[in-house]
């Protein structure tokens, strides 16, 4: 975590849409949460892994 004035910094990047939404790679069911943990730890994952209900 930053300082907050790293989160005001932050919060004026979205304020002027300067900010690149995040990259999902993979969208998994929460219950296989442990598989899903393990892709970004194999070095395959190019984004965020999300796990979903």
């Amino acid at each position: 975590m930053g300082s907050p004035a790293d989160l005001v910094d932050v919060l004026d990047l979205v304020v002027r849409h300067e900010i690149v939404l995040p990259l999902v790679d993979r969208e998994s069911p929460l219950v296989e949460a442990a598989t899903a943990h393990r892709y970004p730890e194999s070095g395959a994952a190019f984004g965020k892994v999300v796990l979903r209900p």
